[in-house]
């Protein structure tokens, strides 16, 4: 059975000013991404990429979910389509590579054993809305 590719299912939030995201992806868990350490590193980006422009926060804040994965319609890339002719899209990354650039965002996770610790006066009515609702 083919493995299935990673999708993203939300953003959790968008730190423009350091360039990180963070995305909740099908599997359920939550990733942080560190675009300026994957641009700067990993990619090497210069000023002829496209998306070197995601290097200024104002146009990285533009960022969508879109198909699964992040997007940025500010900014376009080019690519060939059946007829052969150039088109138009967005700037996107696969879900897949994303995930193994990015690493687990322990600040999004649930912290259970916070929300069931005995000194905690409301644990009854915390357990309700874990267990009811």
């Amino acid at each position: 059975m083919p493995k299935r590719l990673p999708k993203i299912l939300k953003i959790n939030y968008v730190d423009a000013k350091n360039l990180t995201i963070s995305v909740l992806y099908g599997s359920g868990e939550d990733r942080l991404l560190n675009f300026k350490h994957i641009f700067k590193q990993e990619w090497k980006l210069n000023k002829k990429d496209p998306e070197y422009l995601l290097l200024e926060p104002k146009e990285f804040a533009k960022v969508q979910l879109e198909n699964h994965t992040l997007s940025w319609p500010n900014v376009p890339s080019l690519i060939s389509g059946k007829d052969g002719k150039k088109i138009k899209v967005p700037f996107q990354v696969g879900a897949d590579t994303l995930y193994e650039l990015s690493e687990a965002d322990e600040s999004s996770a649930i912290k259970i054993g916070l929300i069931l610790n005995p000194s905690n006066s409301n644990i009854h009515n915390l357990l309700q809305v874990l267990v009811f609702e």
